[in-house]
C-alpha cells in the first residue's frame, strides 16, 4: 500500500493514467495556495466543431474526470465529486482553443498531475500535463519554553500544516537573527 502524505493529501508517486500519456508532452509545474484559483493551462487547434475533451487528475480513487465537455456542454455524471461546482473552461475562450481548464477555492488535495485530452472518433490525444503544487499554511503558534537549567528559555514555533515546509529564523527587535543552538523539528515534520 502506498502512503498518503496527511499535509499533502495526495501520493506525489502515483503511476500515469493507463495509456494517455505522451512521450512528447513536457510536463508544466503550477504553485498557488490553498482558497485560491488556478487556470491550468490547455491550447488546441479548433477546425469545425469543439472535440470532446476531459481534465482528469491521477491518482482519485473514485472517477479521475474533474471536468468532461461534449457537445457543447459539461457532462457531470462521471465526474469526481470532489470537484463538484469546483471547476470550468474559459467558455468565451473555447472557439479560440483554448480548453484551459479553472479550478476555484483550491484545497491541499487538489495538488496533483493533470491531463488535458481531447477525443475525435474513437482516438484521444493529450496536449498537456499539468503538475500542480497546492501550499497550505496554518497559523504558527510561538510559544516561549522556560530552560530546565539555569541558561536562557526554548522558543517553540508550531503549525499543524505547512507546505512546502517553510525555512524558519527568529530576529530580535533589532531585525538581527538569533541563532539556533540546537534546532530541532517535532516528530511530524517532514
Amino acid at each position: 500500500m502506498q502512503s498518503v502524505d496527511p499535509c499533502l493529501g495526495h501520493n506525489p508517486g502515483l503511476p500515469p493514467l493507463p495509456g494517455s500519456a505522451s512521450a512528447d508532452i513536457v510536463p508544466q509545474t503550477i504553485t498557488a495556495n490553498v482558497t485560491e484559483t488556478v487556470v491550468l493551462p490547455c491550447h488546441i487547434t479548433v477546425d469545425g466543431e469543439l472535440p470532446t475533451l476531459e481534465w482528469s487528475k491521477e491518482g482519485l480513487e473514485i472517477n479521475n474526470i474533474t471536468l468532461l465537455y461534449r457537445d457543447g456542454c459539461e457532462t457531470f455524471g462521471m465526474k469526481n465529486p470532489a470537484f463538484h461546482y469546483r471547476t470550468n473552461l474559459l467558455l468565451n475562450k473555447l472557439k479560440d482553443g483554448n480548453i484551459s481548464q479553472i479550478i476555484y477555492n483550491l484545497r491541499v488535495s487538489d495538488g496533483g498531475r493533470y491531463h488535458c485530452r481531447t477525443r475525435r472518433g474513437k482516438q484521444w490525444q493529450v496536449h498537456a500535463i499539468i503538475v500542480l503544487n497546492v501550499g497550505a499554511t496554518s497559523k504558527p503558534e510561538l510559544t516561549v519554553v522556560p530552560s530546565t537549567g539555569s541558561e536562557g528559555v526554548t522558543l517553540q514555533c508550531k503549525a499543524e500544516c505547512w507546505f512546502p515546509e517553510p525555512d524558519i529564523m527568529f530576529l530580535d527587535d533589532e531585525e538581527k537573527e538569533i541563532p539556533a543552538e540546537k534546532p530541532t523539528r517535532g516528530p511530524n515534520s517532514t
